[in-house]
């Protein structure tokens, strides 16, 4: 079943899921709270980088908004 992140160009520049499902495997431990602060570590740069190609995108064409 295609979805829309299928259709969407250069899906990479937003999120490189291989390279953060690596970054997510090479988490280890058994402490909550370092294991929590580990994600954080992960996920945030990641949806900061995604937000930020997505500005640019809809600064740059306005009107494609599902590009």
């Amino acid at each position: 079943m295609s979805n829309r992140f299928d259709a969407l160009p250069h899906r990479r520049a937003i999120i490189d899921r291989r390279a953060f499902s690596d970054a997510l495997a090479d988490i280890e431990g058994n402490d909550s709270a370092k294991l929590r602060a580990a994600l954080v570590a992960a996920v945030k740069p990641a949806m900061e980088a995604g937000r930020a190609e997505i500005a640019a995108r809809l600064t740059a064409a306005p009107t494609m908004g599902r590009d």
